[in-house]
């Protein structure tokens, strides 16, 4: 998924997506966190520890946070075991005004990753 966040003169993207050769990692909700900046554009890459599928995300466009749901694989959800929470500051957050992210697992069905922000942002999200 693609995250696209506007503050003035900022713009950030997010993608939430499996390389074909990544193997998940138990008790590893996301393996890796990749953040960029070109032309005022901040692409975020988010890749999972093991499959897992863009729902949908909340708000819709812009604010202080944005929550993706996501979808486990069956096999994902046994390989993460007793991981619920996993909170993650790389320190290239800087680069799209990002504060955190965090993975949140209440279910298979009920699973978030969240981006919260510094100052209000503006976003778009889908998955790659």
């Amino acid at each position: 998924m693609t995250w696209r966040s506007l503050l003035p003169a900022v713009a950030a993207l997010a993608a939430l997506s499996l390389p074909a050769a990544a193997r998940a990692e138990p008790n590893v909700a996301i393996d890796n966190i990749l953040m960029s900046k070109r032309n005022g554009i901040t692409t975020v890459q988010i890749w999972p520890g093991c499959r897992m599928r863009y729902v949908d995300h909340l708000p819709v466009d812009a604010g202080l946070e944005v929550r993706v749901r996501v979808t486990l694989a069956p096999e994902c959800d046994a390989l993460l075991g007793e991981v619920f929470t996993e909170r993650y500051s790389p320190s290239s957050l800087h680069l799209g005004n990002v504060e955190e992210i965090e993975f949140q697992r209440f279910s298979p069905r009920d699973t978030f990753v969240l981006l919260r922000f510094k100052t209000p942002q503006r976003f778009d999200v889908r998955q790659h």
